[in-house]
């Protein structure tokens, strides 16, 4: 189980094409697309989510700042998020600035304090 989390940086204002984007990503990375939401933002901003069999991908943009927060999570050993997350950064001309890969993979050693 991975989930990996960026930053983008370029123009994201357009939120249509970050939304069609978002779908194209998936499409193209192999990810399974179950169902979708967002909410645009008055007067710029974008939230936005596609449920994937897999598991999940958002965005958060801050237009005002050229920075979008990206992150995908796939429980599915055979996809990569981060194509996904690059691919996504292809489609919209951005940046990718910083990018996390985390290890979701179920741990039994935690203890609550």
């Amino acid at each position: 189980m991975k989930h990996v989390i960026a930053t983008l940086k370029g123009d994201l204002s357009l939120n249509l094409k970050i939304y069609q984007a978002m779908f194209d990503a998936c499409k193209r990375a192999d990810l399974t697309i179950l169902n979708s939401a967002k909410h645009d933002f008055y007067p710029q901003g974008l939230t936005a989510v596609i449920v994937l069999a897999e598991s999940h991908m958002t965005i958060h943009t801050y237009p005002e700042k050229n920075l979008g927060y990206v992150d995908c999570f796939t429980c599915n050993e055979s996809n990569d998020p981060r194509r996904a997350i690059e691919i996504l950064a292809d489609f919209l001309n951005c940046e990718i600035k910083g990018l996390q890969l985390i290890d979701r993979t179920y741990q039994e050693n935690y203890e609550r304090k």
